[in-house]
Order: C-alpha cells, then sequence, then structure tokens
C-alpha cells in the first residue's frame, strides 16, 4: 500500500471521512491504479 492508501485509511479511521467520501477517494484510487497498469502493459506491448 503506497502512502496515500494509507493516510486515507487512517483518516477514516479517525472518522474525519463518511462513507461517501472515501468510496469516491477509494474509486478514484483505483481508476489511478487502472490507468497506471494499462500505461505499464502499453510500453511492454512495445
Amino acid at each position: 500500500m503506497n502512502m496515500k492508501g494509507a493516510r486515507a485509511l487512517d483518516v477514516a479511521e479517525t472518522d474525519e471521512l463518511t462513507l461517501a467520501e472515501l468510496s469516491t477517494r477509494y474509486s478514484q484510487h483505483i481508476e489511478t491504479a487502472r490507468g497506471i497498469s494499462g500505461f505499464k502493459a502499453r510500453i511492454a506491448s512495445v
């Protein structure tokens, strides 16, 4: 887990984020991870 992910969990545990905010951040993180893996796949296929 990267530092941003760890920080998001720390914040969630202190109840500073609502469930909706947490799920939004999580989905954005997943989209970023997909973009990075797709980019790596394109590089590998060259």
